[in-house]
């Protein structure tokens, strides 16, 4: 009998098992997260839902705009952001 079949199963068996574990467990978190962060978005809509109406986000190529906003789309000032630095 070869031993190195079983040490093979074992092997990949608990790698396998890791890794779909670990698939599992980020999985749940995300939706927990995703669920959490949406239930704070309807309670901040609820208590203030005039502070968002008409608001336009402002794009570098719109009156009012940042005159030292990104024009990559990002919008944060020049220099702000740590891949200016790159």
């Amino acid at each position: 009998m070869n031993l190195g079949w079983i040490e093979l199963v074992f092997f990949y068996g608990f790698a396998i098992g890791f890794a779909v574990w670990q698939y599992w467990k980020t999985d749940r978190e995300l939706k927990r997260t995703r669920a959490k962060r949406l239930e704070e978005e309807a309670k901040a809509a609820r208590a203030a839902p005039t502070q968002t109406a008409g608001k336009v986000a402002a794009s570098a190529d719109t009156p009012g705009a940042p005159e030292d906003a990104s024009a990559s789309g990002s919008r944060h000032p020049i220099g702000q952001h740590e891949l200016h630095d790159r």
